[in-house]
């Protein structure tokens, strides 16, 4: 009987499954599958039953995209420079990082999206995450869509993802008990751009403050019965486009009264009488502000 050849041996010792490789890597096996069915970096060895593994090279060419991806570089140009061996220079600051969300915009990446928006998310935390790199990436997305380098779809695909990314990282740090009166979240009326009211929740999760969501287009007279109903500390109430006024506001205010603070973000606010914040850490500071100045045996 012929003995079996050591070297064989040894290279079927190191084949991978999708999911080894997935687990190696800390990315979903979806992600493999993507990088595999839109830039060729899937398996190219077979195990001795037949099935297709990953070989010591594959793993290498696979961590090198993550590599990459992770430091900003846009999942096309990383999967080219994974295939290829060819040095890559990534420098991962805001402008890096804002054209990799447009690479990845124009590519259709959705996966690729979630995952710069998730990591990017991980390494900074939501407030410093949001502030330097995520906004100004997005603005940069507005400016696309305005110059006709990106469709609607284009703009739809990266704001589900990073719709995506932000409910799951609040999902992982729900809190289980609040310790303060309640603070409550809403859009405006008419107003569909929820993102900045997502990236808040998380913040104040991060900062240990547990919130009440209403998302987009509340009506203020459900704003109204919330807040009658829960006495909360802080409503705090999102608006980007500018056409609402004092008068607007009237329910809210009154059920706000003097038992929780009303706190305005975003520019669509034409009010001079409340206070309106313009930044995710200014939005922070108010709501905790709010809390301490509302105990919960007040």
């Amino acid at each position: 009987m012929t003995p079996p050849d050591p070297s064989t041996a040894q290279r079927q010792e190191t084949l991978l499954s999708v999911g080894e490789v997935a687990a190696r890597l800390g990315v979903p096996a979806s992600t493999l599958r993507t990088w595999e069915r839109r830039y060729e970096l899937g398996p190219t060895a077979r195990s001795a039953g037949g099935h297709r593994r990953y070989d010591a090279t594959d793993l290498e060419r696979l961590e090198r995209m993550n590599l990459l991806i992770s430091s900003g570089l846009g999942p096309a140009a990383a999967a080219r420079a994974a295939l290829s061996g060819d040095p890559v220079e990534v420098d991962g600051d805001a402008a890096d990082f804002g054209d990799a969300i447009v690479a990845a915009t124009r590519a259709y990446d959705a996966e690729g999206l979630r995952t710069l928006f998730t990591r990017k998310l991980e390494d900074l935390g939501t407030l410093h995450a949001w502030s330097d790199h995520i906004a100004p990436s997005m603005r940069r997305i507005g400016d696309e869509w305005y110059q006709g380098n990106i469709g609607v779809d284009g703009e739809h695909l990266v704001s589900d993802a990073l719709h995506t990314a932000l409910r799951a990282r609040f999902a992982a740090r729900r809190l289980r008990h609040q310790d303060h009166r309640p603070v409550l979240l809403a859009c405006a009326e008419d107003e569909h751009h929820v993102l900045p009211l997502l990236a808040l929740q998380c913040a104040l999760a991060e900062e240990g403050v547990g919130c009440h969501m209403l998302g987009q287009r509340t009506p203020f007279s459900a704003i109204s019965a919330m807040t009658l109903r829960l006495r909360p500390a802080a409503v705090f109430l999102w608006a980007s486009i500018v056409h609402f006024d004092a008068g607007a506001l009237s329910s809210v205010v009154d059920a706000a009264g003097d038992q929780s603070e009303l706190i305005l973000g975003g520019p669509g606010w034409n009010v001079d009488s409340l206070p309106v914040v313009s930044d995710l850490a200014d939005a922070v500071t108010a709501v905790k502000d709010a809390i301490a100045l509302h105990p919960v045996d007040a």
